[in-house]
């Protein structure tokens, strides 16, 4: 059942003697109402507006002169003299209408000062006359909006703009906020405060915001926009990081056509059925590692305010609490995942018994996949995917995967091995690309369903073992959840590793790249994959061959 990650852990009296155990929502407002195309160097006034404008003068409140307001020559160059002309902010000042930070609206109040010309300063700033008139009358609200934090940013003054439709929603919902994260300027007060903070998901909100509806009888929730325009109201914003590219693309672009070519070459021989059979979806599958924090990564998008440093308060593992393993086929993905904790796997029996059964669990001093845990996950899987049938498991290039031994053992049972060259996983592994982010989702999901029924995180502590049987459980209903999240056949269809015909295949997670099988039947792919097809065919040879000297994939390709 997918809830089993909530049912209560064994006492902390079971312990063992290893006790090692780890958008960016624009700042800005959008720009409002439709533009508006000033036009300079316009010809004579008319008469009639010129009396307009005069009247509209007169019973203006702030008190010019006729003369100064008629200016027939239009100024375009600003005052040499003028420290505020001299602005950057308006060197590109654009013509059309447009929103005005509190800077600019203050900047273009002491330039009228100056001055003393409505006509010249709306030339010279391109607002309009009636917006400097509604500065010139908020102008104390202007100065004391300025002086608070971050002040020079805000657009509008406190109550303008759209009503807020759930008032009350929004009220509570930014009282629950502040309780979790302590913002900078509270920091810096004086005053002896309790310093928060939690960190706090998009999702955290969404599901506190609809508690808060239930409560307050608001029906239907309120949409995903809705909360987006109350992290823009309150200045709030995701951060996440980026994600460095470690190759260029066109060396990317490269690799990824020598991985495809061994990809088809492989199932050609190996099938004997010709180019267009490739492996079943049964039959052909992805395994790699990824580290787990227990409580979910901390590199995920966290919600703070803006133009502060995202700080998380310590929780109980903020880094790799273990490295999870996955192996994900076409269809009928009957291999568990698997969890490699830190230790030497000297557990009791009773903490054992209380591990998730879907779960396969192993030691490591390091928490890291090691040769010996590879051999033995090998070993694993065979019993899991063994019927007969010749398939292919897919990796990265690490160094446990490529051990003699485990190759060996690959080729006694019939499997052919196939390498992702170094720099490209992230563009063309199935687990990378479609299946690592959503199982981390689901899993940091259930953490966060564990946490709101054991919480606050500050005040959760648990035990080794029970961390290790909590992971197990919140590892097994992510793994749940991510079966019926992910389409895997249409998953490996789309990265090439599998298909139905000679169309062109092309990956969108590597920009500007497409792959044609038809070259693989040209002279270029002939010559670098002659050795690659011998050792393929030794690789459904059922007896080992201990003088084959194979280092990665790459030692076949000739570049």
């Amino acid at each position: 059942m997918e809830k089993d990650h909530l049912l209560p852990l064994p006492p902390s009296s079971i312990e063992s003697t290893d006790d090692e155990s780890d958008f960016a929502v624009d700042s800005d407002d959008e720009i409002i109402e439709n533009v508006i195309q000033m036009l300079d160097n316009v010809m004579d006034i008319t008469n009639l507006t010129d009396e307009s404008q005069d009247e509209a003068e007169e019973q203006s409140p702030i008190g010019l002169s006729k003369s100064s307001i008629s200016d027939p020559a239009p100024v375009v160059s600003q005052p040499k003299n003028s420290s505020v002309g001299n602005d950057k902010s308006f060197q590109n000042a654009s013509s059309k209408r447009r929103s005005w930070t509190v800077k600019e609206k203050l900047i273009a109040i002491k330039y009228f000062k100056q001055c003393k010309n409505i006509s010249e300063v709306c030339r010279h700033r391109h607002c309009d006359r009636k917006q400097l008139r509604q500065w010139l009358k908020n102008e104390a609200q202007l100065v004391l909006l300025m002086k608070e934090n971050n002040g020079k940013n805000l657009k509008r003054m406190k109550g303008r703009g759209a009503k807020i439709r759930y008032q009350e929603l929004d009220r509570q919902l930014i009282q629950w906020f502040k309780s979790k994260r302590t913002k900078t300027n509270d920091e810096q007060s004086n005053e002896p405060i309790e310093i928060k903070k939690e960190r706090i998901t998009f999702k955290n909100l969404v599901r506190q915001g609809e508690k808060i509806s239930v409560s307050l009888k608001i029906q239907p929730y309120p949409s995903q926009k809705w909360f987006r325009r109350f992290m823009k109201r309150h200045r709030l914003s995701l951060q996440k990081p980026k994600r460095q590219q470690k190759i260029s693309l066109v060396e990317a672009h490269c690799r990824a056509t020598e991985f495809l070519t061994f990809v088809r070459k492989s199932a050609s021989r190996v099938l004997n059925i010709g180019v267009l059979g490739s492996f079943p979806d049964r039959d052909i599958c992805n395994m790699d590692e990824s580290p787990l924090a227990l409580f979910g990564d901390q590199s995920k998008a966290s919600i703070n305010y803006m133009n502060t440093p995202n700080e998380v308060e310590g929780c109980l593992d903020n880094k790799r609490f273990c490295t999870l393993v996955l192996t994900v086929f076409g269809e009928d993905n009957r291999v568990a995942p698997v969890l490699i904790f830190k230790g030497k796997g000297q557990v009791f029996e009773r903490e054992k018994k209380y591990y998730d059964k879907d779960i396969k669990v192993y030691f490591s001093p390091t928490a890291y996949m090691n040769s010996s845990i590879m051999k033995s996950y090998s070993e694993y899987w065979f019993s899991k995917t063994r019927d007969g049938r010749p398939k292919m498991i897919v990796t990265d290039s690490c160094k446990s995967h490529l051990t003699e031994e485990v190759k060996n053992s690959f080729k006694r049972n019939g499997v052919v091995l196939g390498i992702i060259p170094g720099g490209i996983t992230q563009y063309i592994q199935v687990l990378d690309v479609f299946v690592f982010s959503v199982y981390k989702t689901h899993y940091c999901d259930a953490a966060e369903e564990w946490i709101e029924v054991n919480g606050p995180r500050s005040s959760i502590k648990l035990s080794s073992s029970q961390q290790r049987i909590l992971c197990t459980r919140l590892a097994s209903t992510a793994w749940k959840r991510t079966l019926g999240s992910v389409n895997f056949s249409q998953s490996f269809r789309d990265l090439g590793y599998t298909w139905n015909d000679k169309s062109i295949v092309t990956i969108k997670s590597l920009p500007g790249y497409s792959f044609d099988p038809e070259s693989i039947d040209s002279e270029e792919y002939v010559e670098n994959a002659s050795s690659l097809i011998e050792k393929v065919d030794e690789i459904i040879d059922m007896q080992p061959i201990k003088a084959l000297k194979q280092g990665t994939l790459l030692s076949f390709w000739k570049k």
